[in-house]
């Protein structure tokens, strides 16, 4: 998950937080999952997998991936976010 949210720019979970608009509890996952990665799916969180795939231009199943290969999103066609 870090290693895709540095190449479209954002540096740390609370960038990524605050583009998907996520409050504290969910901050607080995405800094788990940033730090510590992803175990295994979760159905609770099958809405915040999909919001932050859908974010990283990946889909859900590639978050488990140790190299993902970045999609178009408008981050990646954005040359002023590289």
């Amino acid at each position: 998950v870090q290693r895709a949210a540095e190449r479209l720019g954002l540096n740390d979970h609370n960038e990524v937080a605050e583009k998907l608009g996520w409050e504290l509890n969910d901050r607080r996952w995405l800094r788990r999952i940033w730090e510590r990665g992803l175990d295994r799916p979760d159905h609770r969180r099958a809405d915040h997998l999909a919001q932050l795939a859908r974010l990283l231009g990946v889909r859900v199943g590639d978050l488990w991936k140790p190299e993902i290969e970045v999609r178009g999103t408008e981050v990646v066609h954005d040359p002023k976010r590289w």
